[in-house]
């Protein structure tokens, strides 16, 4: 890991420490050592461990999105997390998007989730972030194809999953950039 580190640039630390953020989360949540009851459980212990890692953690509420989206039509065009690396190269930033099943959330929210894509798209355009993260758990099977490939991947952008407890519980990760 050290060699990665001293080779790779800002934005490539920043998207691994992301990733391997989500997936510690996804391993402590699966295993029973952290209990999640809601989306903004899920952002407190996924901010937790990022700050661990050095980055800075907060909200970002862009006053200068100009693309519409859907989020934006609605006033309401906040990430769940804005994370930024600083290094001698300088700041990188990522957006992160989290889903978390609730009970006022129908079974497949495909559609939420294409939202926030569309929202991650909206602010590395406009310049507010250089890359940005959905990062979705689900128990439902549906999300995944009989070859293990993740259904919502018709977006384009990278997508990595991991599956736990005979796959009855699936963390997705999809790459905005």
């Amino acid at each position: 890991m050290r060699n990665f580190f001293n080779r790779a640039t800002g934005l490539e630390k920043l998207i691994q420490i992301v990733r391997e953020s989500w997936n510690h989360l996804a391993e402590n949540i699966a295993s029973g050592k952290i209990c999640i009851n809601n989306e903004a459980d899920l952002e407190l212990e996924l901010g937790y461990l990022l700050k661990k890692k050095g980055l800075y953690v907060g909200r970002q509420h862009p006053a200068s999105l100009n693309k519409s989206t859907s989020k934006t039509a609605s006033g309401n065009a906040k990430v769940d997390l804005y994370t930024t690396l600083s290094d001698r190269q300088g700041n990188y930033t990522a957006a992160i998007e989290m889903k978390w099943p609730h009970d006022h959330m129908p079974k497949d929210y495909r559609i939420e989730i294409l939202n926030d894509i569309e929202n991650l798209e909206a602010y590395i355009k406009d310049g507010i972030a250089d890359v940005g993260f959905a990062l979705v758990y689900t128990k439902e099977r549906s999300y995944l194809d009989d070859n293990h490939e993740v259904k919502i991947n018709s977006t384009g952008h990278q997508t990595d999953w991991l599956t736990f407890n005979d796959e009855q519980e699936c963390f997705l990760t999809i790459l905005v950039n």
